[in-house]
């Protein structure tokens, strides 16, 4: 499939080239009698057609004919058009091979090195830089669509530059900035519109409509796509119509439109059994679950009315043709091959059983698509699939499933942590490499231009010593030669003089690169480390799994954090620990994951006593931290809080627990000790509390009322800080997260401050 995406790239090209029949062409391309422009130009034309009418081994045909006539006329600009076929057809055919394909479009390229810039230049960058991307070598093919544009700017040609513009914009959505991508693709419009181009507005705005869909500007890119259809309805054809609706109906369900979804989906269906077809009976199928779920009667569901059957189709009920979809979607998928795309409608299948409350037959739907991700190495669908199941497990209380599961949820998220970590890492690189060969050619220019000017100074030196000799003659011979004897001298020392220079400014870039890749290298560790930390907190899933209506104000001084925050749910309890280490960023961080190992540690041994919890991390820290002969003064203030059914249990050392209950605040105190230091902890009190529900407790360290801030630069202080909690517990806990992140933040602003120390705030309504 991938030719399609280069044909997609030359549709507006395609569309501007005549309808002309390939064997009338071919009568004046063999004519040996007529000008060889003019039967050059004949097999261009064909090769257009080649590419409109997919035939594309007769590709190979012209190669070889043209390359007759480049051999016989010895033109440069003939050779590198023919190998431009062969290139062409190694990309697009059957015979599809991307090595073949670039060779041939980099011999292509050398034949045209001598050459001033040319739009055959220009399309052989197109071309490169197409087989690059489809490569994934997306740092060279952004290197040869910049060049492409660079001729089209040169030659004032349009098309060039709009063929650039389109590859950037696919560059920049391979990377994920999908704000450039918008960028690109307005800046394509700009020119499609001044050469009154409407294949390519029309495919311009379509892609500006996709960039606001992966911006989530969800309204923009359906009033985009709907001008579309209103103001170039004649010059939509067939494909852009069917990607205009399937993009409509996806954006409408994002807004929960549903009605209007399926509208657009049946507007764009085709009858032809491709993976477009497949592909949107599974989302009709999907949109029809949510319309199930939401309640709607089936008279109200519009249909999918098809040609052949239309009367059994209305006379069926929505689940059951929800159900005939998805499976007609997966054997779809089977029989074309496309193993990748059967997840989605197994997906799918799995939410229609879970409609009709049928866990076990939704787990073994989903078992399956785990299986074709994992397959094909498709780590984000095994990472959300395995949370499924997960908490289907969980659901039915099937103890080892839900262990096995939530390990290969945790294994996959990792992997994704990693994943993305390598990809950000050969990203970086292949800018680096890019960044060479910028310097790289312009290092050759300014050398090229360095010896031009000195052979033209040489030149205007020659004709002075000329006229000097006329004008002087044999009297001026004596002064004429010491003159070039000091030209000379002169000449040696000016060029030991810029050679010294051009030592030292190789020598100043090579620093300068070597200075880059080491705040590379420092920069990849330390974000590789806040990966590293985060994998190990447990994510928003897992807390909102145990506590439902919570939030979590969690924003580190540095890239990585001294507190932590910890939860899990042992067999009838919820257990929630909030944790400040000594110091932040990477020592800091250290630190958290030594706490978060020794906590899991304990409660796994079967310990749910907060005070003897407490003594534990304790003792395992003293241990810990004092393995070698040099006393490490560090560890932790912690709260534990393990809530049952009718009780809060509360321990801490140092950190307090804030207890609202009717609008009653109610602060109880930790321990005054520092875990990881004391020896002596037997004295530890611990807090049971009643509650009911509705009831909200707040955990938090000292980061927010010892920052200093507001107009006088003084701490926030705590009795402030718990007024805070107390006003705002009347609103939703997302409100109140929102509230006290601006609160901190104008705290920190008005002060013209920097913030202290890492601020944590946890939230659990009862």
């Amino acid at each position: 499939m991938k030719y399609l995406f280069f044909i997609f790239l030359i549709l507006p090209f395609l569309a501007q080239s005549q309808n002309k029949e390939i064997d009338s062409l071919l009568v004046i391309a063999r004519n040996e009698s007529i000008n060889d422009s003019l039967r050059m130009n004949a097999y261009v034309d064909i090769s257009k057609i080649c590419l409109s009418e997919k035939e594309f081994t007769f590709l190979k045909t012209i190669y070889s004919e043209a390359f007759l006539i480049a051999e016989q006329s010895n033109n440069n600009n003939y050779y590198a058009a023919a190998i431009n076929f062969l290139g062409i057809y190694y990309l697009v055919s059957t015979e599809v091979n991307y090595d073949s394909a670039e060779l041939k479009l980099s011999q292509a390229l050398d034949y045209l090195k001598s050459e001033k810039s040319s739009r055959l230049k220009g399309l052989l960058y197109n071309n490169l830089s197409a087989v690059k991307s489809v490569q994934s070598e997306l740092e060279k093919a952004k290197y040869f669509a910049e060049k492409e544009a660079e001729i089209g700017k040169e030659l004032n040609d349009l098309d060039l530059q709009n063929r650039a513009l389109q590859l950037l914009s696919g560059y920049y959505q391979s990377i994920g900035n999908y704000s450039e991508m918008l960028i690109k693709n307005n800046e394509a419009l700009k020119l499609a519109r001044k050469s009154n181009d409407s294949a390519r507005i029309v495919m311009s705005m379509i892609q500006i409509g996709q960039s606001y869909g992966l911006l989530n500007q969800t309204d923009n890119a359906i009033e985009i796509f709907e001008s579309i259809l209103k103001d170039y309805e004649s010059k939509i054809n067939k494909m852009y119509k069917q990607i205009i609706h399937t993009e409509l109906g996806l954006r409408y369900k994002e807004k929960k439109q549903y009605i209007k979804a399926l509208e657009n989906y049946y507007e764009g269906f085709d009858n032809i059994k491709n993976e477009s077809y497949y592909g949107t009976l599974n989302r009709i199928a999907s949109t029809y679950i949510e319309l199930i779920k939401a309640g709607v009667p089936d008279k109200e569901i519009p249909r999918l009315i098809e040609a052949n059957e239309p009367k059994l189709t209305n006379k069926v009920p929505i689940a059951e043709l929800t159900y005939t979809y998805i499976t007609e979607s997966i054997d779809g998928y089977n029989q074309l091959g496309g193993e990748d795309q059967i997840i989605k409608p197994l997906n799918t299948l799995a939410k229609f059983y879970l409609l009709k409350s049928d866990y076990q037959s939704a787990i073994t739907s989903y078992k399956k698509a785990w299986k074709v991700a994992k397959k094909n190495d498709l780590l984000l669908e095994q990472n959300e699939i395995s949370y499924e199941i997960y908490l289907l497990s969980k659901k039915q209380k099937n103890t080892l499933e839900t262990l096995k599961w939530h390990e290969r949820y945790v294994e996959s998220s990792d992997s994704l942590s990693n994943q993305e970590n390598q990809q950000e890492i050969g990203r970086q690189l292949a800018e680096f490499e890019y960044s060479n060969i910028k310097i790289a050619d312009s290092l050759e220019q300014i050398k090229k231009d360095e010896i031009q000017q000195i052979k033209i100074a040489q030149q205007q030196k020659n004709i002075e010593n000329e006229q000097q000799k006329k004008y002087f003659l044999y009297g001026g011979l004596v002064i004429t030669f010491l003159l070039l004897i000091f030209l000379f001298r002169r000449f040696n020392i000016t060029k030991k003089q810029k050679l010294l220079i051009e030592l030292q400014k190789s020598e100043m870039e090579k620093k300068q690169i070597e200075l880059s890749k080491t705040h590379l290298e420092i920069k990849d560790s330390i974000n590789y480390s806040k990966r590293i930390q985060r994998s190990i907190f447990p994510s928003k899933k897992d807390i909102d799994s145990i506590f439902s209506d919570n939030f979590t104000f969690f924003k580190p001084k540095d890239v990585v954090s001294g507190d932590f925050y910890w939860c899990i749910e042992s067999e009838d309890k919820k257990i929630f620990v909030l944790g400040d280490c000594t110091g932040h960023g990477v020592p800091g961080a250290f630190m958290t994951i030594i706490g978060i190992n020794i906590l899991k540690e304990i409660i796994q041994g079967g310990i749910t006593d907060s005070a003897v919890i407490l003594k534990e991390i304790n003792s395992k820290l003293k241990s810990r931290l004092g393995q070698n002969e040099e006393k490490v003064k560090d560890g932790m203030d912690l709260g534990i809080c393990i809530i049952d059914n009718q009780t809060i249990e509360y321990s801490g050392a140092h950190l307090p627990l804030y207890h609202i209950s009717d609008h009653n605040f109610t602060e109880y105190k930790g321990n005054n000790t520092f875990l990881g230091s004391e020896d002596q902890m037997e004295n530890l009190k611990t807090h049971h509390i009643r509650y009911k529900k509705g009831d909200q407790i707040y955990m938090a360290t000292d980061g927010f009322p010892d920052q200093r801030g507001g107009e006088k630069g003084k701490k926030y202080f705590y009795n402030p800080f718990r007024e805070l909690l107390l006003k705002n517990s009347s609103r939703t806990m997302s409100e109140q997260h929102d509230l006290l992140k601006k609160e901190f933040e104008n705290w920190v602003t008005i002060g013209n401050k920097t913030q202290m120390d890492d601020v944590s705030i946890i939230g659990i309504k009862l």
